[in-house]
């Protein structure tokens, strides 16, 4: 519930790790929203410093999205081969949307068209894709399903990126786990069976779950923990 002290129970789980294990420590901390991330970032900070924690390899903490998005231009950077996108927000994505229209002479409708920007696999029109495409490659816009999508397929398809995160990630640590949609939960599965060193360890909290017209919804993290039962446990805060 609200006040139990979720994030706090992070934060300190966060700087144990960092304490007990130093350098080998390569910890991700993610949560939701851009708020809540940037308020655990904060406050990881904050109780590092005030308890003099040295941190050998600062803990990455961010978005899932923004996550995905920046280990994918690592991995490509560390490769040499660019790969400069920036997640486009809404009215990024309604420029985008109008310039289309009009350049198009307005043969498909602004909806459509928006709708295919935020949901490239909604269009059916071979045509519009490769003008969607071609379009968000000239903006290096990509869309926020776009990018969970682009990390998933590139976990399951590049053995190299999968070696490249087994070598940066050792704990995952999630906070509001019940707003995150099913495929978050997805990517966390490829993560857990390409991953066999990966520890995870998430909060949630059903009755704050705001974000169920997103996709989020308690029901993920249970079945989540339910199918890792054997290799799981999990604890209540009051």
């Amino acid at each position: 519930g609200p006040g139990t002290g979720k994030t706090r129970l992070i934060v300190y789980k966060i700087i144990d790790l960092l304490v007990k294990e130093k350098d080998n420590a390569k910890i991700v901390a993610m949560s939701f929203t851009r708020s809540s991330a940037y308020s655990l970032s904060s406050k990881i900070a904050e109780e590092s410093s005030r308890l003099n924690v040295i941190r050998f390899n600062s803990p990455y903490s961010g978005t899932i999205h923004s996550y995905c998005l920046n280990s994918l231009k690592a991995f490509y950077k560390n490769k040499g081969i660019p790969f400069d996108y920036i997640i486009a927000d809404d009215s990024e994505l309604e420029d985008i949307a109008d310039d289309i229209y009009y350049s198009t002479d307005c043969i498909y409708e602004r909806e459509v068209i928006l709708q295919g920007l935020i949901r490239p696999e909604s269009i059916n029109d071979e045509q519009l894709r490769q003008i969607l495409n071609k379009t968000k490659k000239v903006y290096k816009r990509i869309s926020v399903g776009e990018i969970l999508n682009l990390y998933l397929n590139t976990l399951q398809e590049n053995e190299e990126f999968v070696q490249w995160t087994a070598d940066n990630v050792n704990y995952l640590l999630v906070d509001e786990a019940q707003d995150l949609s099913h495929t978050n939960y997805e990517i966390f599965d490829i993560l857990i069976e390409k991953l066999p060193n990966l520890r995870m360890f998430l909060v949630g909290d059903p009755r704050q779950n705001i974000f169920g017209f997103l996709g989020g919804s308690y029901d993920h993290p249970n079945k989540f923990l339910s199918k890792y039962g054997s290799i799981s446990c999990v604890k209540y805060l009051n």
